[in-house]
């Protein structure tokens, strides 16, 4: 019986360990929110556009969007400027 037990509490550990590092994962997850994209038009009174897209704060790749001029850069709008390059997960 002692053996059992024993040989249990390491792999209670183990499976407390994993779990705790799941959990911890999930919330640094949820911290990268999402940011409605615009991109810049400077030959329009507004210049800071919506572009219908979502991106994130953070990340390494920069969003982009077509909307008929090719691949363009998605930012976040501050006030009424675009200010943030905004990135794909």
């Amino acid at each position: 019986m002692k053996t059992i037990k024993t040989s249990l509490l390491p792999i209670a550990i183990l499976l407390i360990g994993a779990g705790s590092a799941f959990a911890t994962n999930l919330s640094k997850d949820a911290k990268q929110a999402l940011r409605p994209g615009h991109v810049i038009r400077e030959d329009q009174p507004e210049q800071c556009q919506d572009a219908g897209i979502e991106c994130q704060d953070t990340g390494s790749v920069i969003c982009t969007v077509n909307l008929g001029m090719g691949s363009e850069p998605v930012y976040e709008k501050v006030g009424s400027t675009c200010v943030n390059n905004l990135y794909f997960n």
